[in-house]
């Protein structure tokens, strides 16, 4: 149980995290088989990939029950207004909330890759790269069918589903690249590259979210019913009373983490173009432009949000706030979805100047400037 002080005087948390107990364990199934073979100017490497990836999880978030204190009527006299510390050490809390149910999941991904690059010496002075991948990323599953995806229907529900998104089999990534020597005696290179590479689905992205706009909605396996069904209990009275339930009327999360049953491999393209000349015998100066473009890249949002137009309408016409716009799905209030939608530009001016072996020092000076701007960072976006 934790104490939250939501007024003017700032109390730190009491107790635990509310997002514990948890506990967690991967296990990984790698097999890899490549050959080599050289023929005249050429050097082939092709090869194949399997790995199978398992997640055993259990996450309490907020079975151990939050509780939050603000300033308040002392119910034994309404003339007196408590300080939300007061309150706090009288204990009258007021709001709170406690999770229980079974949040154990279990869940497997297998894939496969297959590859093939060559590197071709078409002469003394150029050589060439190529090569294609093709990678397909399982869906991920979960062991005793506990993944429900979203359904529009009649102002939504949950529904129980095998797949949660469709198979994708055409993630093939080419690359080429290219080394070529411009005069012939070592001193200056040209190179350049492009190549398009596919991320992997996270199974995190099914099993935890942080942070959660809601009380428990970290991934399409926990929607609040089925045979491991959570369910959400408030604080029962006003002021808490040995012998009397804390949390009371339990009942189904009203939220839910969806998702996009579209959703398709992210992917990005890598390249540059550099210059490497060298100055004297211990000195190199190289200066290369970098750039990178995502696409469909992971995000999630609120797909229940109301949009600005009828937050306005709904305040013009009811003189209330937005919390009395009606939503899309009414079921639900916080619906969040997973989507593959996001998108990202990165290019970049790099130069760098290196010294080696001088008088035994070795030194090295870099400048980059760049550009960069996304529509969602990291392994998605973690705002909803």
């Amino acid at each position: 149980m934790t104490g939250v002080q939501t007024c003017a005087l700032p109390i730190s948390q009491i107790g635990a995290t509310s997002s514990i107990p948890r506990n967690r364990v991967d296990s990984n199934w790698h097999f890899v088989d490549n050959y080599s073979w050289k023929s005249g100017k050429h050097d082939v490497k092709f090869g194949y990939e399997f790995r199978r990836t398992t997640i055993a999880q259990v996450i309490d978030h907020n079975f151990r029950g939050t509780l939050s204190f603000a300033s308040i009527t002392d119910p034994a006299n309404p003339l007196v207004t408590l300080t939300a510390l007061e309150a706090f050490l009288e204990g009258i809390p007021d709001g709170g909330k406690q999770v229980q149910g079974n949040s154990q999941r279990h869940t497997f991904q297998n894939s496969d890759g297959l590859f093939i690059q060559d590197s071709f010496r078409a002469t003394s002075r150029l050589t060439f790269n190529y090569g294609m991948r093709w990678d397909y990323f399982g869906v991920t599953g979960e062991k005793n069918g506990l993944f429900y995806t979203f359904n529009p229907a009649n102002g939504g529900s949950n529904d129980p589903t095998g797949q949660l998104y469709g198979k994708d089999f055409n993630n093939f990534a080419p690359r080429v690249a290219f080394a070529y020597d411009l005069t012939g005696k070592g001193k200056t290179v040209i190179r350049g590259g492009w190549g398009l590479f596919y991320d992997a689905f996270s199974q995190d992205m099914f099993l935890g979210h942080l942070p959660w706009n809601c009380v428990f909605c970290p991934g399409p396996a926990y929607p609040g019913l089925g045979p491991q069904a959570l369910a959400t209990g408030a604080v029962s009275g006003n002021t808490l009373a040995a012998g009397t339930p804390v949390y009371s009327g339990y009942g189904p999360e009203g939220d839910f983490f969806a998702v996009d049953p579209k959703m398709r491999t992210p992917y990005i393209q890598n390249f540059n173009l550099n210059l490497q000349q060298q100055i004297g015998s211990k000195t190199v100066l190289q200066l290369g432009y970098v750039g990178s473009i995502g696409r469909k890249l992971f995000q999630f949002l609120d797909i229940n949000q109301p949009s600005q137009a009828e937050i306005t309408a709904a305040d013009l016409a009811n003189g209330v706030t937005s919390y009395g716009t009606p939503r899309n799905y009414p079921n639900f209030f916080y619906l969040n979805q997973e989507k593959s939608a996001a998108n990202s530009n990165y290019h970049s001016l790099q130069a760098s100047l290196r010294t080696s072996g001088w008088h035994g020092l070795t030194s090295q000076a870099n400048f980059v400037w760049s550009h960069s701007i996304d529509t969602a960072s990291d392994l998605e976006d973690f705002e909803p």
